[in-house]
């Protein structure tokens, strides 16, 4: 094997590594990104049911005023 083959087969192989880091970095990426969104899904799911808390500590409970605003449409349809 002459110097540049062996030159053009080194560099064909350190092109194969470096490929190869890449896909292990973007595969630690995904996992690292798709863990922090399921955390931060989780934190978000906790503040919401913090605030709902206190504003139901605060205020009392009060009902659903999707579902009354949409009871009160059906019955002035109902009317007509």
């Amino acid at each position: 094997m002459s110097l540049r083959e062996q030159w053009y087969a080194a560099r064909s192989q350190r092109q194969q590594e470096v490929l190869e880091r890449r896909q292990h970095v973007a595969t630690f990426l995904l996992e690292t990104r798709s863990q922090l969104n399921e955390v931060w899904l989780e934190q978000r799911q906790q503040r919401v049911a913090y605030v709902a808390a206190i504003k139901n500590y605060v205020w009392g409970t009060t009902p659903n005023t999707e579902n009354d605003s949409n009871i009160a449409t059906d019955v002035g349809q109902s009317k007509r």
